[in-house]
């Protein structure tokens, strides 16, 4: 038939009596040539390939499965629902899924799905239609028969390989590809068109049929499945805030408003200009200020908005959640991205530093270093960037532990309370971190006092979470728990009368080396027990006819802080020490501690050496003085001079007594072993 329109127009139109014979010549000659897809004689500009047999000898694999082929030919936009996004302001988007078996899960990337279903056969489609019953935000469209769809495709996958065979052939590859945009358009027109075609596809959400039958209705039935998904969505129209990602002029907003939020939450408008309306404002009177959260300008509640409650309460779950144990902030982000809420990032990089100001005092927050004691604006934004790096644990402070946190602040002096929150707990801490950063070096780090005490220590010193501090390693330190506490209410006062021991025993650590240094001092060469100014005194007349200018360096500094005027007992003691250790007497270790002694010992022993002495300047009463003069052939004379209290004289006798007892019998050798070791003692062996 089209042969011979063909003919009929060229007799009429040109006046060519051989017409059918000039189409033939042409068509032998490959000048032109009919295609059987649109019907049409076409000039071919010259080649030799006979397209449409070399489709129709094309060799394909068969086509069993369609949705591979699919996927290759389309790409499917999302599809916004916009009714629902007219009413709740957040933008909800549907994926079309091309699959042969239904989807049965939701994908995160996506707010629902709209799954066009390829059965091989009817048989498999109504089996699918029985079965089909998701409780996820997915639209089933089964089509019903596939048969031309696949066909389109076979003819599709021929052609792309004829393509392929000849790349060379530039005339047949351009009409190859209007051939290839022909069959593409009839593959959309087959699939499109069947969307609205009730006797070519069936339409399924929830085991229910639907009759859509325009683009409109599919969109709408969008709206009514996230109304159904997403019951809980807050209404919060700001197409700025309420996206999937925050664009980069939002970031500087949301620091913006963080900030004025926690510098200015007491003021109208959180101090914004009225005259001036910047992102951050804007944001602030839609998100803060409409829902009720900025109650009458200058307090932070609860939202009055009620499409808010639900996300509200998700949040207040999370902290009571975290009273058990702590949580990641993500778990938090978590919930909020899934239904029944499914919030957009963008509104959560908004709302979670929001939330978790207005509830600062309810909960402490932790970082990889521990405890944040003060929630600023630096550190909420970052909590909004990076929530796995920042864990919650709620305050679950109530019966015993109430009791036991009002005895600590009666035992600090602070008023008691009903209500534990943030604040209170670093206004409960902050005393006795003070008191461990007062502490002298070797108050720090002393053991020699009560174990008890160094746990103590330890835990004012390690206290990264106050609420562990305060009820378990407090109680810890102090032998005790909870659970023997709450049996008993009465141990309370025992528990807070044991821990003002410890507290004392703890601050006068550095005061108890005072101490022993001073009863050093005085048994060791006064011999007896007298107060400071006393065994000063007696040190400066024992060493007044000193050669001074005999003195070493060391010497001569120790003999000046010796004699000083300084009339303060623990200066005086310390200025002496620093000489003897090269170091302060707050900052040495309990092993020093022994070494100062020795060195003490060595000091007084080698001024007394330097001193000229006589009968006048020794109290006979009180001490024995002796001069010992020893010559050798190697060391020549030696002169050293040995004086110590009488109240030492009982145990010099004890050890006279033991050595005298493992002395032999040969005189000779016990006084050489005797001159031996004094001379190992004179030279500090």
């Amino acid at each position: 038939m089209i042969k011979i329109f063909y003919l009929i127009i060229q007799r009429l139109s040109l006046g060519f009596d051989n017409a059918e014979e000039v189409i033939d010549k042409l068509s032998q000659f490959k000048i032109i040539s009919f295609t059987k897809y649109d019907k049409r004689y076409k000039l071919l500009g010259g080649t030799d390939l006979d397209i449409d047999q070399a489709i129709a000898d094309a060799e394909i694999d068969e086509i069993v499965d369609v949705v591979p082929y699919l996927n290759k030919y389309f790409d499917f936009p999302y599809t916004q629902a916009k009714e629902h996004f007219y009413r709740t302001g957040c933008p909800r988007f549907f994926q079309f899924k091309i699959s042969e078996k239904p989807y049965i899960e939701i994908i995160e990337e996506a707010d629902g799905i709209i799954n066009l279903v390829f059965p091989e056969n009817s048989i498999e489609s109504e089996s699918i239609q029985k079965s089909l019953d998701s409780n996820e935000p997915i639209l089933y469209c089964l089509y019903n028969n596939i048969r031309d769809i696949r066909n389109t495709l076979v003819e599709l996958e021929r052609i792309q390989y004829v393509k392929r065979q000849y790349p060379n052939d530039k005339v047949a590859q351009r009409e190859i590809d209007k051939m290839i945009l022909r069959y593409k358009k009839t593959l959309n027109e087959l699939i499109s068109e069947g969307l609205y075609d009730d006797s070519k596809t069936t339409w399924l959400f929830n085991g229910a049929i639907l009759h859509i039958q325009s683009h409109r209705q599919l969109n709408r039935q969008l709206s009514v499945i996230c109304d159904w998904a997403y019951p809980a969505t807050p209404i919060f129209r700001n197409e700025m805030v309420n996206k999937g990602k925050l664009s980069g002029a939002m970031q500087p907003a949301r620091k913006n408003l963080i900030k004025a939020l926690v510098s200015n939450f007491d003021k109208p408008n959180l101090g914004f200009p009225d005259d001036k309306f910047p992102p951050e404002k804007t944001i602030y009177l839609s998100l803060l200020k409409s829902t009720g959260i900025h109650h009458n300008g200058y307090a932070l509640t609860k939202p009055t908005d009620e499409s808010f409650n639900v996300l509200w309460e998700e949040c207040i779950r999370f902290l009571d959640d975290a009273k058990a144990i702590k949580m990641s902030v993500r778990i938090l982000v978590e919930r909020l991205q899934k239904r029944p809420l499914k919030l957009k990032q963008g509104f959560i990089d908004f709302w979670l530093p929001v939330f978790l100001f207005i509830c600062r005092d309810d909960y402490a927050l932790f970082d990889e270093n521990g405890y944040i004691p003060s929630i600023d604006d630096e550190t909420l934004v970052l909590v909004s960037r990076q929530p796995d790096s920042f864990e919650i644990k709620s305050f679950d402070i109530s019966g015993i532990k109430l009791d036991l946190f009002n005895s600590y602040r009666s035992f600090l002096n602070i008023e008691e309370t009903d209500i534990v929150s943030n604040d209170s707990l670093i206004e409960l801490i902050k005393p006795f971190l003070v008191f461990y950063a007062q502490l002298p070096e070797y108050g720090k780090k002393t053991k020699r006092i009560s174990k008890q005490a160094i746990i103590l220590r330890d835990a004012i010193a390690l206290s990264k979470e106050p609420e562990k501090t305060f009820f378990e390693d407090f109680p810890k330190a102090m032998g005790i728990s909870l659970e023997k506490i709450a049996k008993n209410p009465k141990l309370v006062k025992d528990y807070i009368d044991n821990l003002q021991i410890l507290v004392r025993e703890i601050r006068t650590a550095y005061e108890e080396l005072i101490n022993r240094i001073e009863s050093f001092i005085q048994l060791e060469f006064i011999g007896k027990e007298v107060p400071f100014v006393e065994y000063k005194e007696a040190l400066k007349q024992r060493f007044k006819k000193l050669k001074k200018h005999l003195l070493l360096p060391k010497q001569k500094v120790f003999y000046q802080r010796l004699m000083s005027e300084l009339d303060v007992r623990n200066a005086w003691i310390s200025s002496i020490c620093q000489v003897l250790i090269g170091k302060s007497l707050d900052t040495i270790s309990d092993e020093e501690e022994k070494v100062l002694y020795e060195n003490f010992r060595y000091m007084i022993n080698e001024l007394d050496n330097l001193c000229n002495l006589a009968k006048s300047d020794v109290n006979l009463d009180t001490e024995e003085v002796f001069k010992l003069e020893i010559t050798s052939f190697i060391k020549g004379l030696q002169k050293h001079t040995i004086r110590y209290p009488k109240g030492k004289t009982k145990k010099i006798k004890e050890l006279e007594a033991d050595i005298k007892s493992r002395l032999s019998n040969d005189k000779n050798t016990n006084i050489a072993l005797l001159l031996d070791l004094l001379q190992n003692e004179i030279d500090g062996k």
